[in-house]
């Protein structure tokens, strides 16, 4: 080719990619040898080596971006020898030279050859503001450090980043300090630099804990210590403290002992740590003596750590603040002092921390004591008024969870009454008596068992006699059921180790024992174990653990005679007293300062009552008996009667009217733009039904009397033609042509001529005979007739589907091919939709036939939606511009290939013409983008088979990749991903610069980030245009507790270590989050929780507790004992029912007892039972792998071995089907795998 026309190789396709750039993209390393040998003018190789595409990129940008570093090492070096060094410096639309590309992607070798052939690639930046130096930095891998070290070296070098970093932040961040070293001794002044956000190197070191790198920063430069963030104006030690850097703020202090340690407004590091809940970060602070004096430090609203830290109900803080003597007494700008902060936080009052920061505050200032009761008895009355809100739901909750365990112990206790240890004697003197009747522990068995039975039958029926919307009645029953439960329970356990000793003790005295021990053990150790929390904080608080505070449940003051007072519809004492003025007797803040007007709050019930406002009169307004009388009338059976018989006559009425002025009122009604009005007389009822049955000998009697009845026509304007063309009687129809031939020529009300009426009701024979009869009559104004929604004969037949008579349409008259109906709708475009190939060639050939079609769709359009490939191909040769055509979608033929996957469509159109594959849409998006968001990998194969340079990015950056992650098409991802001339698209930015991999991470999609981390050219350190990392995406929380978002968590660490304080960071913020709004929903949490629990638990303590007593083998008729009681087995089956039963019914216990409003508690309780019903689970199994191998062992020992190791099996089997998700994504991450990340809650 080359010797025929030596101007061919700098041809361009649509992209500008030339030959060169085309084998540059696909790396043939040998092709592009060839071109460059041959023996052309020299001018013509520079300028096939300068010319650029639309990406702005020469054939060496085109090789680098493709992955082919041999090629480009090849272009590079030809280039250099040449002394072409303009092509080296080019830069790309987005301002990256060659050696940013080899950078980025990983082409250490490249990037070093770059650099010694052209030093002057070191000076640009690309639009980003990302340098090569920075770029080499932000890489983790060791081995940029070469590059760094040349660049470093080179004079001029540049080495600014996006988003105002800079090579040294970047260091910092990959926590490499002998670089940082090195920056710092050659360019000290980038230690000062700012970002955006205002920060310095030091400060980004403190906030993403390089303790390294910081401790290098001081060491060549002190000051940098002293630094302050201008904009948000924090000094070190307040970045430290919000991320809890305890580490970090101990090296500066080392350096730098009187570091500056809050803002201008007074905001300290203890203040920053207390409000992030950093303990370690609080207990460094009050263990440094240089910072000691923060504790009573106050912000600009006058508030210390401990005003913070009660207002955030963090025990451990405050009392870790209050062992340094801090001052109680310190009020704040709004006049209350610590305590008083607990008001803020009224909503957690049912909660251990609040009530244990209480207690701790009266602890540490008895004089204050009273303001805190205040506030105790204000926070019971909201909770009180808010549980009165919701009495219905908390009295359902109660008793549903407290009459499931009553009914399991009833059903337990009544059936154990009649299995009585020991069964029932067969002697003839005393048959049907219990053998152990004279036994003392069988007597305690049935006085427990009718206790526990008796208690628990009235408990279930005091929850169906409870008051749904009544509080108070809620309170008594939940006192009252409460004691009857735990009675019930001790008389259960009682009565189950009792039975069973009385039946063990004669032979297996020590398991007798044992059994008992447990049981009656139980009780005391369930209310331990429900009660911990409590027991725990009343053992740290000592003598200040006030066990009021924990009794939210009593109405406030229902003891005090503010509550005694208003039930007898009185003033309480303090209301009096403020109502006279005085401040009362409880009424006083004491020492508090508020300002004046401020409202006073009383200890009373009353108290929380604004003194200012009086409570609001409810006044039921009776209604009218007359306006009463009316509704019942109106309600009544006279109403309807009348109505009916008002309606009859206005019916009748009409019908009348209808009678006398049908004709008219049928021509006067609209019927469209295209309705005609009919003229003439009616048409004779005989004449009618001739038309309809096709009696011709009739029509020419009637038409012999009066010639001129043919004229007449029906209300709906149909003459005798119309209606015999309707129901297809083809001879009636020759016979009336005879007769009157004008009757072809007339419409009905719907525009329709005869011949339109017989395509339209399907008689393409009759049509074919009134066609031929409007030729010879030369009607063809009566052919082309267009009915009110504007179709013409042809529509009609191609979308009824009459081929051969539209073949014959089309021959008559051409013309028809020209309409287009209402619907923009011509015959070539109904044509291509129903597929009529014949038909469709025909109009085709027709030089004006019209195209178009609804929507502003065309003809080529509906073939490419039928994928009908050989009418395609004849469409687009005759109009190839129909392909180029977009719909009001904005969307092309060529485009709708792709959306639909017509590859063979898009096939025929490309051997048509290749441009096609280079079109964009109306607003930029190139054909592989649309393919990429249906994931059809055929189109966009055959698409890249024909333009191996297709477009891949619209106007604003956004990539086929950015479109397939985005829509979560993995297999179009993955064909990406294997496609060579796709490579380059891993690190290329949208408009707002993310990669593909921000978006990636932010869709959660596990797969596809694997996919990307996996390669070596992905940089997963570019940031977007707000400085965010991929994997800074992660902050949002709502997912955060499902596995995708924590299994994208762990492979962002495992790419990037270096990057794990701000993914450990994300996971605290993510935690907290989750925290707070388990926090808002704890009483649906513990709901659900308890139920499901609650119910297991019953299950396991029914059975188990039934087992008991029918024991495996039965009883000796004799003496009632065992019979196999001396087997190993028998007794290892008694002991794990034991456990089954007792850690069980504790189970369903502890849910009776949970506090529904407290998160700690659920966690507590989680925990607790969980390990309990895990212990019962597995003690069942073994009870029952046990009984039955007692019984079956003797004859049937491989199917006692058999059910034994099965059931044995399935606790494991169990735990491994739960944590199976689990267990995949630690196989699959390795050591990568973090525990940490999946506890969140």
């Amino acid at each position: 080719m080359d010797s025929h026309d030596p101007t061919i190789l700098l041809g361009k396709n649509p992209q500008g990619n030339t030959c060169l750039h085309i084998s540059s993209m696909c790396g043939h390393l040998e092709f592009c040898k060839d071109v460059l040998s041959l023996p052309q003018d020299p001018t013509v190789k520079k300028k096939l080596l300068t010319t650029v595409n639309v990406m702005n990129e020469t054939p060496l940008l085109t090789a680098i971006t493709s992955g082919h570093v041999t090629l480009a090492a090849f272009l590079l070096k030809y280039c250099h020898e040449q002394g072409f060094s303009e092509v080296i410096l080019k830069q790309d639309k987005h301002k990256c030279n060659a050696l940013h590309h080899a950078i980025r992607n990983g082409h250490k070798d490249l990037a070093l050859e770059l650099i010694a052939t052209q030093p002057a690639l070191s000076k640009d930046v690309n639009k980003y503001g990302e340098s090569p130096m920075y770029i080499a930095l932000m890489m983790r891998d060791s081995k940029f450090t070469d590059i760094f070290e040349k660049l470093l070296g080179i004079d001029g070098s540049s080495h600014s980043g996006t988003y105002g970093y800079n090579a040294l932040h970047a260091a910092i961040r990959n926590g490499n300090p002998d670089i940082a070293k090195r920056i710092i001794v050659e360019r000290p002044n980038l230690a000062t630099e700012e970002n955006k956000d205002g920060n310095t190197p030091i400060q980004l070191a403190v906030r993403w804990g390089k303790i390294d790198m910081l401790r290098v920063l001081l060491k060549h430069d002190r000051s940098q210590g002293y630094v302050i963030n201008r904009k948000n104006g924090y000094p070190l030690l307040l970045s430290a403290a919000h991320r809890g850097h305890v580490a970090v703020a101990r090296e500066i202090i080392k350096y730098c002992p009187d570091a500056p340690y809050c803002k201008k407004d007074g905001w300290t590091c203890l203040h920053k740590a207390v409000k992030s809940g950093n303990m370690e970060f609080v207990e460094f602070i009050l263990g440094e003596p240089r910072l000691q004096k923060l504790v009573n430090m106050r912000s600009s609203k006058g508030k210390t750590g401990l005003h913070y830290a009660v207002q955030k109900c963090d025990p451990k803080i405050v009392a870790a603040l209050l062992d340094k003597k801090i001052d109680l007494t310190i009020l704040g700008s709004d006049g209350n002092a610590a305590a008083w902060e607990l008001r803020d936080a009224l909503d957690s009052a049912k909660t251990l921390n609040w009530n244990e920061v209480s207690m701790l505050m009266i602890k540490a200032d008895p004089p204050n004591a009273k303001s805190v009761y205040n506030l105790h008895e204000e926070a019971k009355e909201k909770l009180i008024n808010a549980s009165r809100k919701d009495a219905r739901s908390l009295t359902q909750t109660y008793t549903s969870n407290t009459s499931l365990v009553a009914i399991l112990i009833a059903t337990i206790t009544f059936a154990a009454a009649f299995t009585l240890p020991g069964g029932y004697s067969s002697d003839a003197g005393s048959q049907g008596l219990p053998i152990m009747a004279r036994n003392v522990a069988f007597k305690a068995f049935l006085i427990s068992d009718t206790l526990a039975m008796c208690a628990s039958l009235a408990v279930a029926f005091i929850c169906i006699i409870a008051r749904w919307e009544d509080l108070d009645f809620l309170l008594y029953y939940r006192s009252f059921t409460k004691k009857l439960m735990w009675f019930a329970y001790m008389a259960t356990t009682t009565a189950f180790a009792t039975g069973l000793y009385t039946v063990l003790a004669p032979r297996l005295l020590w398991l007798a024992v044992g059994i008992c021990s447990v049981a009656v053990l139980m009780p005391i150790l369930t209310k331990v174990l429900g009660e911990w929390p409590v027991l725990k904080l009343r053992i740290r608080l000592g003598q200040a653990f006030k066990s009021e505070f924990l009794d939210m449940d009593c109405p406030a003051g229902t003891a005090g005679p503010g509550r005694r007072a208003s039930r007898r519809g009185e003033l309480a004492p303090a209301v009096v007293a403020a109502g006279r003025g005085g401040a009362g007797e409880v009424g006083e803040k004491p020492a508090l300062g508020a300002g004046a007007g401020a409202e006073k709050h009383y200890a009373d019930p009353c108290f929380s009552i604004r003194v200012q406002r009086g409570w609001p009169q409810r006044r039921t307004q009776p209604q009218p008996a007359a306006e009463l009388a009316c509704r019942i009338h109106g309600g009544g059976v006279g109403w309807p009667v009348v109505r009916i018989a008002d309606a009859r006559t206005r019916l009748e009425r009409r019908d009348r009217h209808s009678q006398h002025h049908g004709v008219q009122a049928a021509a006067t009604s609209p019927m469209g733009e295209n309705s005609i009005v009919p003229t003439g007389v009616e048409m004779n009822r005989g004449l009618l039904e001739a038309a309809t049955s096709g009696d011709s000998r009739s029509l020419k009697n009637m038409v012999s009397q009066d010639p001129s009845m043919l004229l007449g026509t029906t209300p709906q304007g149909n003459t005798c033609l119309h209606i015999s063309s309707i129901h297809g009687r083809e001879s009636f129809c020759k016979d009336l042509m005879v007769l009157s031939p004008c009757l072809v020529a007339k419409v009905n009300l719907y525009g329709e001529t005869p011949l339109l009426t017989a395509v339209t009701s399907g008689h393409d024979a009759l049509a074919s005979v009134l066609l031929r009869c409007c030729l010879e009559l030369g009607q063809s104004e009566a052919i082309l007739r267009q009915d009110r929604d504007g179709c013409n004969a042809l529509h009609h037949a191609i979308r009824s589907g009459h081929k051969e008579l539209a073949l014959e349409l089309i021959e008559a008259e051409p013309a028809l091919s020209q309409g287009v109906n209402k619907h923009n709708e011509s015959p070539m475009f109904i044509a291509a939709m129903r597929d009529l190939t014949d038909v469709l060639e025909k109009v085709l050939e027709i030089p004006n036939s019209s195209h178009v079609g609804a929507c502003s769709y065309n003809a080529l359009a509906a073939a490419v939606r039928n994928g009908n490939a050989a009418i395609a191909k004849k469409i687009v040769e005759a109009r190839p511009w129909l392909a180029r055509e977009e719909n009001t979608k904005g969307t092309s033929p060529v485009h709708l290939t792709v959306l639909w996957d017509k590859a063979d469509v898009l096939r025929v159109f490309l051997e048509h013409d290749q441009s096609l594959g280079y079109i964009t849409t109306t607003n930029g998006t190139p054909l592989l983008n649309a393919a990429a968001y249906r994931g059809h990998i055929g189109a966009a194969r055959e698409l890249l088979k024909h333009c191996p340079d297709a477009p891949c990015c619209s106007a604003n950056g956004w990539t086929c990749l950015h479109q397939a992650v985005h829509a979560g098409n993995t297999e179009f991802f993955e064909f990406i991903m294997r496609t060579p001339q796709l490579q380059r698209l891993v690190n290329m930015r949208d408009s707002s610069g993310k990669t593909a991999l921000h978006y990636a991470v932010m869709k959660r999609n596990p797969k596809m980030v694997a996919a990307l981390l996996s390669r070596k050219d992905v940089d997963y350190t570019m940031v977007d245009n707000s400085a965010q990392t991929a994997s800074s995406h992660l902050w949002d929380a709502k997912d955060a507790k499902t596995l995708i978002w924590n299994e994208v968590s762990m492979l962002m660490l495992r790419a990037d270590p270096e990057d794990a304080t701000c993914l450990s960071n994300l996971l605290e913020e993510a935690k907290q989050k989750v925290t707070n709004e388990s926090r808002k929903d704890v009483k649906s949490l513990t709901q659900s929780y308890t139920n499901n629990t609650s119910l297991v638990a019953i299950l396991i303590a029914t059975i188990t507790f039934a087992a008991a007593f029918t024991l495996p083998g039965g009883y000796s008729s004799d003496d009632g004992h065992p019979i196999m009681a001396r087997k190993l087995a028998f007794q290892a089956f008694l002991i794990s029912d034991t456990l089954a039963m007792c850690s069980s019914l504790a189970v369903a216990f502890v849910c009776i007892l949970s506090r529904s409003e407290d998160l700690e508690f659920l966690l507590y309780y989680r925990t607790i039972t969980r390990n309990l019903m895990w212990l019962a689970y597995m003690a069942t199994t073994t009870a029952f792998a046990t009984g039955l191998y007692t019984v079956l062992a003797p004859r049937i020992l491989w199917l006692a071995i058999g059910i034994c190791f099965l059931s044995i099996l399935l606790p494991v089997l169990t735990k491994l089907i739960g944590e199976w998700p689990v267990l995949k994504l630690r196989f699959r991450l390795g050591h990568a795998f973090k525990t940490k990340y999946l506890d969140i809650v």
